[in-house]
């Protein structure tokens, strides 16, 4: 019974710091580039997607914790000189982060401009490809709500390229054809523990019962 409890307390000890996901702050790009789509006009500029210009509460980069900030009411204008718009008649853009050095990122939060109906997103790095595709909430009006949060295993890396497709296909915007894009901001990932994969639960577990075998085997010899 000892052996079992020890062999479990050890077992949760792992799992726990597995799982645990430790408060992470907003890490923000220094600089972002339009890599194909374009920008519509001098209105539109892509730096309005990181400048916290439409947002109605502000982040200190390095400071403000990312689960706290989504979680309040923050709001995004959608007015002139606050959002990014691709050229006319682009279905297709991608933007390029570049953080001026390597950052661990597990997660992303988008406030979705909210005309233009993109329909898929996906992230992807030089080194490591594609990270993940989603499908952002197309947001009715102006000001839109809060921004919608994207999570991703930890990647380690100083650009990030943010593809965008499938712009301006939603019938109720057929008079739109061009992507766009609020705000996006990203947390730090690298105080987040990485779920170990099923092989090397396997191993584990295997470990805690070899432990378990070996610690019978001796008290049987201390026994004869």
């Amino acid at each position: 019974m000892k052996r079992s409890f020890l062999a479990g307390v050890a077992l949760a000890s792992v799992i726990g710091a597995a799982g645990a996901a430790q408060a992470a702050v907003i890490v923000a790009p220094v600089s972002v580039s339009v890599t194909s789509g374009g920008t519509v006009g001098s209105f539109w500029t892509v730096d309005n997607v990181i400048d916290q210009s439409g947002l109605t509460r502000t982040y200190i980069p390095g400071v403000t914790d990312f689960d706290a900030f989504v979680a309040e009411p923050n709001r995004h204008s959608g007015v002139l000189n606050t959002e990014w718009f691709s050229h006319r008649d682009s279905r297709s853009a991608q933007l390029t982060f570049d953080f001026g050095q390597e950052v661990t990122l597990y997660k992303l939060a988008i406030w979705d401009e909210n005309n233009s109906s993109q329909q898929s997103m996906s992230i992807s790095t030089p080194a490591l490809g594609l990270i993940r595709s989603f499908a952002p909430r197309e947001n009715s009006g102006s000001p839109y709500p809060g921004g919608e949060v994207f999570e991703f295993r930890p990647i380690t890396t100083r650009y990030l390229t943010l593809d965008i497709t499938g712009c301006g296909t939603k019938p109720q915007f057929n008079s739109v054809d061009y992507c766009g894009l609020g705000e996006i901001i990203f947390a730090d990932g690298s105080g987040v523990a990485a779920v170990p994969e099923p092989a090397t639960w396997a191993l584990m577990i295997g470990g805690f019962g070899m432990a378990g075998a070996m610690l019978r085997r001796r008290q049987r010899l201390a026994l004869a």
